[in-house]
């Protein structure tokens, strides 16, 4: 048995899974990864390796961070151009577009329109929603917690945060992969 098949912790083993080896910081997409092995009948052969060997990224200076919502929904792109690669390696073309069409779409693209025009409409989308004006003020709060579910908890704060900070407040909840979750809102006082 090795150490990632225990729940309980093994004496001298390099990495549990979902941690790090000694060492090394956790990352949101190393802890992803870990928790997807360790549930996932493709394991490699040597988890212990695989985990340290990639615990701590190469790259200094990385062209997409995953925590954002235009990393996730890129990565979230790039597993599903995954899950249809075929043994060989290569995609078939006609599934690679019908994935690509869906992501779009599930993004809000109407793939009908020019690209101006969806630009234009996306932005204009946003804007009307409350909190997303042009004057608007913009925070970011990252949770981390090891509560069994935390969604509910975290829902009912956001929703009295909304009506504490008053008319014209909109917060989203997100996932870390940069999923929306909910949006909770106060629409603008109208004069």
């Amino acid at each position: 048995m090795s150490c990632h098949e225990d729940p309980q912790p093994v004496p001298n083993c390099t990495a549990q899974a979902g941690t790090p080896a000694a060492g090394q910081e956790p990352t949101p997409l190393y802890a992803e990864t870990a928790a997807a092995l360790a549930t996932s009948d493709d394991k490699p052969d040597d988890l212990d390796s695989w985990l340290e060997q990639y615990a701590n990224p190469v790259d200094p200076d990385p062209m997409l961070d995953p925590d954002t919502f235009e990393g996730g929904a890129i990565l979230r792109l790039f597993r599903r151009l995954k899950n249809v690669e075929e043994p060989d390696g290569s995609w078939s073309g006609a599934t690679v577009v019908e994935e690509l069409t869906s992501w779009f779409q599930d993004l809000g693209f109407d793939l009908s329109e020019h690209p101006m025009d969806a630009g234009r409409r996306l932005r204009l989308a946003l804007r009307q929603q409350p909190g997303r004006q042009l004057t608007s003020k913009l925070y970011g709060a990252r949770i981390g917690t090891d509560h069994d579910n935390p969604e509910s908890i975290i829902r009912s704060v956001l929703r009295g945060l909304v009506v504490a900070l008053g008319p014209g407040t909109g917060i989203d909840l997100v996932s870390y992969g940069g999923e929306v979750l909910g949006r909770f809102e106060q629409p603008p006082t109208v004069h």
